[in-house]
């Protein structure tokens, strides 16, 4: 793709969440695996469901319903974890279920509308509506990786 192309489109890895999509920039997505067993660390942020072991490496795992103020739910093992790689982080989002990968017009992501909930609004840069998939919300990463839900005042 040329520098041009760059510019008019961007790339995102879909995934389920409370039955809505999100839209992850493809770029800061490193693995995506079934969902691990996590250590609880105490005083933690809500949003924090622990940390784990991957190869060698402590990771994050962040409980992305909770972030985002959807409806909560236990996790399970056919969920899907999500590592994500941006700056300075290395962290994961544990989700239902990756779906595809989206190429997009930049041109076509709406702004977000007053009838998306104030929480996910927060979040998100828009909306884009697939043809074959329906509405996504396009996460805002780096609000979402400065959000006091991850990350209390005394860790920045």
């Amino acid at each position: 793709m040329n520098s041009e192309n760059q510019e008019k489109f961007s790339r995102y890895s879909i995934f389920s969440l409370a039955g809505q999509l999100f839209g992850l920039e493809i770029n800061i997505v490193r693995e995506v695996f079934t969902f691990t067993r996590v250590t609880k660390l105490p005083n933690a942020s809500p949003g924090i469901l622990g940390v784990y072991n991957l190869r060698g490496s402590i990771i994050t795992l962040i409980d992305l319903r909770r972030v985002l103020g959807l409806d909560s739910a236990e996790s399970k093992d056919s969920d899907t974890v999500i590592l994500i790689e941006s700056g300075k982080f290395t962290l994961s989002f544990i989700v239902e279920k990756v779906l595809d990968f989206v190429e997009v017009e930049n041109s076509k992501v709406q702004l977000p509308t007053r009838s998306i909930p104030a929480r996910i609004a927060h979040f998100i840069r828009g909306t884009y509506d697939s043809e074959n998939l329906g509405q996504i919300y396009i996460i805002e990463t780096e609000k979402l990786l400065k959000s006091d839900e991850i990350f209390s005042q005394e860790t920045r």
